[in-house]
């Protein structure tokens, strides 16, 4: 059986509506915000968890929320951000910070 090839379409009679050629997955789906790295996301952690609760600047529940805000971002980098909030010490500024709750406004 001999087949024939399709014949390849006319740019000028196709217009806008003429096929491309197909593209590397690599070169199409290219992150427009890659995910922040661990040293990045520690970097900051440590700053809001070990700067941010421990002067007086900023109230602790402003840095709370952020640090809430951070986690709860996205489903690919909450992972990385809990990590980060453990290891910059976290934990042990939420207790320190529960013995000593904050004066009202």
């Amino acid at each position: 059986i001999e087949l024939d090839t399709p014949a390849k379409p006319d740019p000028e009679t196709m217009g806008f509506a003429y096929p491309l050629p197909p593209v590397a997955f690599a070169f199409r789906n290219e992150r427009r915000f890659p995910p922040p790295t661990d040293d990045d996301m520690l970097r900051e952690m440590y700053r809001l968890v070990q700067l941010g609760l421990t002067s007086n600047m900023y109230r602790s529940s402003q840095i709370l929320a952020i640090i809430y805000e951070h986690i709860n971002r996205n489903k690919r980098d909450s992972p990385g951000w809990q990590r980060a909030f453990f290891k910059a010490g976290g934990a042990q500024k939420l207790f320190q910070l529960w013995r000593r709750p904050e004066e009202p406004l």
